[in-house]
């Protein structure tokens, strides 16, 4: 596994928890961070993928 790989995990289940939140809590902050984490997450997982 590459170190993009490595970083992907936990910036998924990080962004996973701030929608969560934001599903709970019904606040726009914790929904705009939560989809932040989550793509780059998917941006991470795809280069560490490709290297």
């Amino acid at each position: 596994m590459s170190a993009f790989s490595l970083i992907a995990i936990p910036l998924f289940l990080c962004g996973m928890i701030m929608l969560l939140l934001a599903a709970t809590f019904k606040k726009r902050g914790f929904l705009s961070s939560g989809v932040a984490l989550t793509s780059s997450s998917v941006v991470f997982a795809t280069l560490g993928i490709t290297l």
